[in-house]
């Protein structure tokens, strides 16, 4: 996998939705779409291992960003 083409993919779109003023929920989604799609370019089982990597759900996310603020 060519994880820095990931990360700066990510980073554009978190920019991208950051300057449009959008929540917290909106981000993450974005986030989260940006990375599965770039995960559509490997071939298998790499494909895979990345969708595995990326299928977070928000409220899990936020549990954790939460605790992880609190300490």
């Amino acid at each position: 996998m060519s994880l820095p083409s990931t990360l700066v993919a990510a980073a554009l779109t978190a920019l991208v939705v950051l300057t449009t003023g959008c929540s917290t929920r909106q981000v993450y989604d974005g986030l989260q779409a940006g990375a599965r799609s770039a995960c559509q370019r490997y071939p298998e089982p790499d494909r895979s291992r990345c969708l595995a990597a990326n299928d977070t759900d928000y409220e899990k996310y936020r549990r954790e960003r939460d605790d992880m603020l609190l300490k």
